[in-house]
């Protein structure tokens, strides 16, 4: 967790955010204001009501979506979120009342009301702010981080066929365009607004199998999206395709390939992605630790301890299986690893963790 809290970082729920089996959750980096850093709000003025952890991923048709956290962020009085940024890309739908979000890098300022989605890619430094006066209801956001990537090469295409691809709008829009708002009007607006309140209401209590709940919602919410976007004109999912790969999704993809299986143990792991993202080795590595806090090696094993951890805790597997299931070459090794990382070796830990296998 250390690297992770670097830089004035705070990891929402970083209890929670030990025992996921892969590196995920809500990361916020401060940033300096005329040299310094803004103070974090107060829970009387500010405050989670609702979480969800992942990550979760989801790729189909050339679609990389990984869905890190789910929140519902409440704000009542008068105050101000300080000016921040995250690795991942962040979306803010406004359920009920009144905000405003600042993007100095943007020069603008965005009034959120009901009904307006906002959409920042990784690395967009933003800052709210909110007066709540008397009775009036508190200003109450859906918050999703969130990865995406869109592989124009791995996208099915035959002659003569449309591919309908809900994400290629709100792709096109957020990311190529670098539009920021959304306000979602009729017809959109209703099912939009039931499906995220519907999202709201699954994560107030944990519950067996909510993962699957939050997750149809968000891509049923983001087709409504995308079929609003290409109603108004503001794009139609067709220039998808960046006329450069921007350093950032390069860095993304890298991140999302060690998540997929590449490992320390193979010694050209960390070379392969380099070169997957069009990098040199040494250049690949001092921008990933640039970008998220830590060495691409450190992210791999971090990727892997979690996963050894979750398989340990949550099946049958002996601490054997699970070390060649993981490639190591003999369990010495990884028992080794385990323990500098989690403190107990993997059968003390299997022990700690017995009945929760499902």
């Amino acid at each position: 967790m250390d690297h992770y809290l670097k830089r004035g970082c705070r990891v929402e729920d970083a209890e929670y955010y030990k025992h996921v089996p892969y590196p995920g959750g809500r990361i916020v980096d401060r940033v300096a204001v005329n040299g310094l850093e803004q103070p974090w709000p107060t829970g009387a003025i500010r405050y989670v009501k609702r979480r969800w952890l992942g990550p979760v991923h989801i790729r189909t048709q050339g679609v990389e979506f990984i869905v890190r956290y789910v929140g519902v962020h409440e704000h009542a009085r008068h105050g101000f979120y300080p000016m921040h940024t995250h690795p991942h890309s962040e979306m803010l739908y406004t359920l009920d009342g009144t905000g405003t979000i600042h993007l100095p890098d943007r020069k603008r300022s965005e009034e959120c009301v009901a009904g307006r989605l906002l959409v920042l890619p990784p690395g967009t430094a933003h800052q709210s702010a909110w007066t709540v006066n008397g009775d009036a209801a508190p200003w109450r956001l859906l918050v999703v981080n969130f990865d995406l990537v869109i592989d124009v090469s791995q996208i099915p295409q035959e002659s003569g066929e449309t591919i309908d691809m809900a994400f290629t709008p709100f792709y096109e829009w957020f990311y190529i365009r670098q539009g920021v708002g959304l306000t979602v009007g009729d017809p959109e607006r209703a099912p939009v607004t039931a499906i995220l309140n519907e999202v709201a209401a699954s994560i107030a209590e944990s519950q067996y199998g909510i993962c699957s709940d939050v997750i149809a919602c968000l891509m049923r919410a983001i087709s409504l999206f995308s079929r609003g976007i290409r109603r108004n004109g503001l794009s139609q999912g067709n220039a998808i395709a960046p006329s450069l790969i921007s350093k950032e999704s390069a860095l993304l993809k890298a991140k999302v390939m060690m998540e997929q299986g590449c490992h320390q143990q193979d010694t050209r792991c960390i070379l392969h992605v380099a070169q997957a993202v069009g990098m040199s080795e040494s250049h690949f590595i001092r921008e990933f630790k640039r970008a998220y806090g830590t060495t691409p090696k450190q992210y791999s094993i971090d990727v892997l301890m979690r996963r050894a951890a979750s398989m340990l805790a949550r099946t049958d597997m002996t601490v054997k299986n699970v070390t060649y299931f993981l490639g190591f070459a003999d369990p010495s090794s990884f028992t080794r690893m385990f323990s500098r990382y989690h403190g107990m070796t993997p059968k003390e830990y299997q022990r700690s963790h017995s009945g929760q296998a499902t």
